[in-house]
């Protein structure tokens, strides 16, 4: 609000005024007083007196069109600090101000745009604005790969995925090492906006480029089961795929005894429980032998198609023979039921008579 001007300042400002230029009043005392009149600086103007110290700018990314003039790589950098700060005021004042500002302009030590900094904080608000602009590059990722989506998917901020999804042109598979937002949203646990994701035709078959490890062997390797549950619904999921060691879902979570996930798996009509892993050709079912899991987890495994109780991988082992050995008596009974030969020799006195007299 404007402060309304005494009569003594007023008096002051006049004298001032019609001094002759040979008044022996100093000049300091002149500004002093000018200085009173004078509006105080906009917060916009305070934030770019900042930027434009030597200080700040030693910390800014080098990011940016060379055609770009001073005050604009300026604006840019205070839009992607207000970003990360979440300062919402700041973000509406400057691109109304700067309608034209170029949105896709890099920042910070990663190399990051004003989406990218919005989707990372979970500003929704940010976010709507930034998109308005149909110039806003939707899918210009961070320097190592990281888009906008993939940032907002692994953090969990739904609102913000469904903002993005809505714009067009964003691509929902762009990975980064193969991990896409899809994957990154089962690996972190986030149901709904793997829901979300799954809706729009995400590739629940991406596969990232260390382990070959699809959004489904990731969420059963860490036993989200609603996770699990919502990928098995994408179009065209193959639950079989293997990974770089020749793991599939099935045998991850038989590895890791998640029994919900494995419910949840065995259900599917095309999953196979006969694919082994590429080391010593283990199948799920001994694989969960090996690890002495409950007779619920191994009942599990045996219901599911193509599980082969008689299978004998190259060490020379059957499941019968690795529940002995492991001592899990109740495990051991319910492969004798279902066939199974068990490895150890009978007691003397359990052997037949044509074998005593051997």
């Amino acid at each position: 609000m404007k402060r309304r001007e005494s009569q003594r300042e007023a008096n002051e400002r006049e004298l001032i005024e019609n001094l002759p230029v040979n008044s022996t009043i100093t000049q300091s005392k002149k500004m002093s007083i000018k200085k009173k009149h004078q509006p105080s600086p906009s917060l916009l103007s305070r934030k770019l007196s900042v930027v434009q110290s030597s200080s700040y700018q030693e910390e800014s990314s080098p990011f940016g069109t060379a055609a770009a003039n001073i005050e604009e790589e300026d604006l840019n950098t205070v839009l992607y600090a207000s970003c990360m700060k979440n300062d919402s005021a700041t973000v509406v004042t400057l691109l109304d101000e700067n309608p034209a500002l170029d949105k896709n302009v890099k920042r910070g030590r990663l190399g990051s745009t004003a989406l990218f900094a919005a989707a990372l904080r979970g500003n929704v608000g940010i976010v709507e604005l930034l998109l308005s602009d149909v110039n806003t590059d939707v899918n210009l990722a961070r320097d190592d790969g990281t888009t906008p989506l993939i940032i907002a998917a692994q953090e969990g901020f739904l609102e913000v995925v469904q903002m993005i999804l809505r714009r067009a042109g964003v691509n929902v598979n762009k990975a980064y090492r193969g991990r896409s937002p899809l994957f990154m949203a089962s690996y972190k646990n986030h149901a709904d906006v793997v829901d979300h994701l799954v809706l729009h035709k995400a590739d629940a078959n991406q596969q990232e480029s260390e382990g070959k490890l699809t959004p489904l062997m990731i969420a059963a390797s860490k036993g989200h089961t609603r996770v699990v549950t919502s990928l098995l619904y994408a179009d065209n999921i193959d639950v079989n795929l293997q990974d770089s060691v020749g793991q599939t879902a099935l045998f991850i979570a038989a590895l890791h005894g998640h029994s919900d996930v494995l419910q949840a798996l065995s259900v599917r009509r095309d999953i196979d429980g006969s694919i082994t892993r590429n080391a010593d050709s283990s199948s799920p079912l001994q694989v969960a032998c090996m690890m002495s899991h409950s007779s619920d987890i191994i009942a599990t495994i045996l219901a599911t198609r193509n599980t082969n109780v008689h299978w004998i991988n190259e060490d020379g082992f059957t499941a019968m023979h690795i529940a002995e050995n492991a001592g899990v008596h109740d495990v051991v009974t319910m492969l004798g039921l279902l066939g199974a030969k068990s490895s150890k020799l009978p007691r003397k006195d359990e052997l037949c008579s044509v074998c005593r007299v051997m």
